[in-house]
């Protein structure tokens, strides 16, 4: 029978390993981040409140909001600056610039009058100024996390923090799908849930 191929000889379907229950999938980086700021934003009491890790969490998160914000400035007014402009004339045209030959006086003049226009255009619009309010806001987001990593928590909630920057922090990182980030979303989860149930 066909069914005898299928099922042992007490009619129960004989165990094999890959009908073993998969291993449930890890957390995404972003919804084990997400629950730790749900946790850090409701966070405050001593000593979770006054831990440092967690102020320096809040100071992550508002420079995290400046970035996004000035980045998207920046890219609407270079794309705008672009449709004036040309698209010859936006970044890279100095690097252009070096490669034309000595032997080619005219092309170098024209590369270098399209890109002093485009800086000259790009202070007059703004771009220029907002470029570098994104650039100062990643130094600072960049010297909040070596102050996460460097600093003690005194709290769970102060080590669900640190977690929280450095996973916030890799998720555009080279590694961003390496092992070693899956192991910590993990951990973050885990130290997420803990910290809520203890509440």
């Amino acid at each position: 029978m066909a069914g005898s191929r299928c099922h042992g000889t007490d009619g129960r379907v004989p165990f094999r390993p890959d009908h073993a229950m998969a291993p449930e999938r890890p957390p995404s980086r972003r919804a084990a981040v997400a629950a730790a700021a749900r946790l850090l934003r409701s966070v405050s009491r001593p000593p979770e409140a006054a831990d440092p890790l967690v102020r320096l969490w809040r100071e992550w998160r508002s420079a995290r909001s400046a970035l996004r914000k000035a980045g998207g400035q920046a890219r609407r007014l270079e794309r705008t600056l672009a449709d004036r402009v040309g698209p010859g004339a936006v970044r890279g045209v100095d690097d252009l610039l070096g490669r034309v030959p000595e032997a080619d006086p005219r092309r170098r003049e024209e590369l270098a009058a399209a890109l002093a226009r485009w800086a000259g255009e790009a202070r007059a619009c703004g771009l220029t100024r907002a470029r570098a309010e994104e650039e100062a806001v990643a130094h600072r987001m960049e010297r909040l996390r070596r102050a996460a990593v460097r600093g003690s928590a005194a709290s769970l909630a102060g080590v669900v923090a640190r977690l929280a920057i450095a996973g916030d922090a890799a998720s555009s990182g080279p590694d961003a799908g390496g092992l070693a980030w899956t192991v910590l979303t993990g951990t973050l989860a885990d130290l997420t849930a803990l910290a809520e149930g203890g509440a």
